[in-house]
C-alpha cells in the first residue's frame, strides 16, 4: 500500500487539474496576449523580444507553438506544456523530498502541490508558472544526486538538465545560481572542470537569451511600472516598508493563489523557518540552502529590480515552500514526542491542510469571462458587413477567437500588435467584409499593489468613441464587444452612445465579458 500512496497522490493532482483543463475556459487577457505570439511567430521569431509586453523562456514557446502546428491554435493545445508539467510535479516533489525528510513529509509536500490552488490553476493558464514550478524540483533533484553520487555522468546530467532549465525557464536562473554556490564551495577543489564547465554552459546561455529576449522587457517601461511594488529595493525595507508585508504575505499567497489572513501568513513563516531549521540540523547546510538559496537569488534579482517578487512569479518556489512546511511539521513531531497520539495528531494536521486546499480549488474555480462563447454568439446573428467596435481589453481574445489560423491575416495582427504597443492609434481596420473599430486607450493602467490609475477614464474617452462609431456606422447597426475592464468604462461608453440617439437591439453577458448591438443615430444625435 505505501508504494501506491506516490500514485494515489499524482492521481489527486491530476484530477485537480484535468478537470478545469478539459472545461477550456476561455483564454484571458494575459494568456491570449501570449498565445497571439505563440500563434504568429516563427521557431526563429520567439528568440526576440515578444509582442504585447509578454515574455517565455525560447523552449516553452517552441513546445508550446509545436503543440498549436499538431493540435491547432486552441485552449487544449495552449495549455498542453503547463498541464503536462503540473501532472509530473506531485511525482517529481515526492521523489526529492525522500532526499530531504522522512518519508511521510516527502508524501505530504507532493500532497500539498498536488492540490496547491495556485499550481493547479498555473497547470491549465498558458502561462510558464507550473512549468518553473517543475524546472525546480528537477535541477535540484540533479544537483543532490551530484552531492551524493558525484559522478562524470551526474555532473553530465546536471549540467545537460541546467542547459534545458534555463532555456524552458526563466526562474532557472536564480536555482542554478544556488546549486552552483553550493557545489562550487563544497567541490570547487576536486571538481573545478565540471564546475567551470557548468558556469560556462549556464551563464553563457542565459546570457544569450537574456540579450534577445529578456532584456527588453525586464528594463521595460511596462514591466519596471507594472510591478514597480514588488521590486525588494533598499528603499522598500525602511521601517514600516512594504518588503516585510511582500516576504511575511508572497510565498502563501502563492499557495492560495488570494491573500491570507494576517495570523495564518505569521504562522506559515514560523512553520517554515522551522522547517528549514530542522533540514540545516538534520540533512546538513547543504540540504537547507537547496531550498532557501533559490529564493535568496531571487531576492537579489528584486533588489535589482529584474524581477518582481510576487506571488504570481513565485510559483517556482511553491514546491519549496512545501518543503519548508512539511520539515516543519515533522519538526514539531519530534518535538512532541512520537507517540502513537501525536502522530494522529499529524495526520489530523495533514487531513485539514489537504481539506482546506480542497476547498479553495472547489470555492474558487479557474473561471475567465467567456469571451469565446460571445464571439460565436455574435458570429451566429452578425450580419458579415456590421461594423464591430472592440474594447482594447477584449483586442488580443477577440484576435484568438475571430481569427482562421489556417489561413491568418497576418497584416491584420500586426496591426493589433503594434496598436497594443503605442496604446494611442486610432485604428478601424477592414477585414472579410467588415470594419472592425480597434477601442481607443481609456487612459487607466493597473499596476500590481496600487490597482487602477485612477477611477474614471480619461475625460471626453466615451465621447471620442461614440464618434468614431458614427462615423464608420452612420445610422446603422453596431456590435460591441468588452472585455477585461478596468472600471466603469462599459457603462460609460454605453451612456454616451444612447445620449448620442443609440439604441440598443440585443445585450449578452458571460462572467466579465459582454456583448451588445445599437442602431445609432444617422450622423449623431441632433
Amino acid at each position: 500500500m505505501k508504494r501506491l500512496t506516490p500514485g494515489l497522490v499524482a492521481l489527486v493532482g491530476a484530477v485537480a487539474r484535468l478537470i478545469p483543463y478539459f472545461r477550456r475556459p476561455s483564454l484571458f487577457y494575459d494568456e491570449a496576449m501570449l498565445s497571439l505570439n505563440v500563434a504568429t511567430r516563427s521557431f526563429s521569431g520567439f528568440l526576440h523580444p515578444l509582442d504585447y509586453d509578454q515574455t517565455a523562456p525560447p523552449l516553452y514557446l517552441w513546445l508550446t507553438h509545436a503543440a498549436t502546428r499538431v493540435a491547432g491554435v486552441n485552449e487544449l493545445a495552449l495549455r498542453a506544456l503547463p498541464l503536462v508539467a503540473g501532472l509530473l510535479l506531485p511525482l517529481a516533489v515526492w521523489r526529492l523530498g525522500r532526499r530531504l525528510l522522512p518519508d511521510g513529509a516527502a508524501l505530504f509536500a507532493g500532497l500539498v502541490v498536488a492540490l496547491a490552488p495556485g499550481l493547479v490553476q498555473y497547470s491549465v493558464i498558458v502561462k510558464p508558472y507550473a512549468v518553473d514550478a517543475l524546472v525546480t524540483v528537477v535541477l535540484l533533484d540533479a544537483a543532490f544526486e551530484v552531492w551524493t553520487a558525484d559522478t562524470r555522468s551526474a555532473w553530465a546530467w546536471l549540467i545537460g538538465l541546467g542547459a534545458v532549465g534555463v532555456s524552458l525557464s526563466t526562474p532557472a536562473a536564480f536555482v542554478l545560481a544556488a546549486i552552483g554556490l553550493a557545489l562550487g564551495a563544497a567541490r570547487w577543489r576536486t571538481r573545478a572542470l565540471p564546475l567551470v564547465t557548468a558556469a560556462a554552459v549556464w551563464i553563457g546561455l542565459f546570457a544569450l537569451i537574456y540579450a534577445g529576449i529578456y532584456r527588453a522587457s525586464a528594463a521595460g517601461v511596462f514591466m519596471q511600472r507594472f510591478w514597480a511594488s514588488d521590486f525588494l529595493t533598499p528603499a522598500a525595507f525602511v521601517w514600516g516598508g512594504r518588503a516585510y508585508g511582500i516576504l511575511r504575505n508572497s510565498f502563501l499567497e502563492a499557495l492560495l493563489l488570494r491573500p491570507a489572513p494576517a495570523v495564518a501568513a505569521a504562522a506559515f513563516c514560523l512553520l517554515a523557518l522551522l522547517g528549514v531549521a530542522w533540514m540545516a540540523r538534520r540533512r546538513g547546510a547543504m540540504a537547507a540552502w537547496m531550498v532557501v538559496g533559490p529564493v535568496v537569488m531571487t531576492a537579489l534579482a528584486s533588489a535589482l529590480r529584474r524581477y518582481p517578487f510576487s506571488w504570481r512569479l513565485l510559483q517556482f518556489a511553491v514546491p519549496l515552500a512545501a518543503f519548508w512546511l512539511a520539515a516543519g511539521g515533522w519538526a514539531l513531531i519530534e518535538v512532541f514526542g512520537t507517540s502513537s497520539a501525536s502522530r494522529w495528531t499529524a495526520r489530523v494536521g495533514a487531513a485539514l491542510v489537504a481539506l482546506t486546499l480542497v476547498a479553495v480549488n472547489v470555492t474558487h474555480p479557474y473561471r475567465t469571462p467567456d469571451t469565446r462563447a460571445l464571439v460565436t454568439d455574435w458570429s451566429r446573428r452578425a450580419d458579415p458587413r456590421t461594423p464591430v467596435y472592440v474594447f482594447p481589453g477584449a483586442v488580443p481574445a477577440w484576435a484568438i477567437y475571430t481569427t482562421d489560423w489556417a489561413r491568418p491575416d497576418s497584416a491584420w495582427l500586426a496591426a493589433l500588435a503594434g496598436v497594443q504597443a503605442s496604446h494611442q492609434a486610432d485604428l478601424v481596420l477592414r477585414r472579410a467584409g467588415r470594419t472592425e473599430i480597434v477601442g481607443h486607450y481609456t487612459g487607466i493602467d493597473w499596476t500590481i499593489g496600487s490597482g487602477p490609475s485612477q477611477p474614471h477614464p480619461d475625460s471626453g474617452w466615451a465621447g471620442h468613441e461614440v464618434g468614431r462609431m458614427s462615423a464608420v456606422a452612420d445610422g446603422g447597426d453596431i456590435w460591441l464587444i468588452f472585455d477585461h475592464p478596468y472600471r466603469d468604462e462599459v457603462s460609460q461608453l454605453l451612456r454616451a452612445v444612447e445620449l448620442q440617439g443609440g439604441v440598443r437591439l440585443y445585450a449578452d453577458s458571460l462572467r466579465g465579458a459582454s456583448l451588445y448591438r445599437y442602431r445609432l443615430a444617422a450622423g449623431g444625435k441632433r
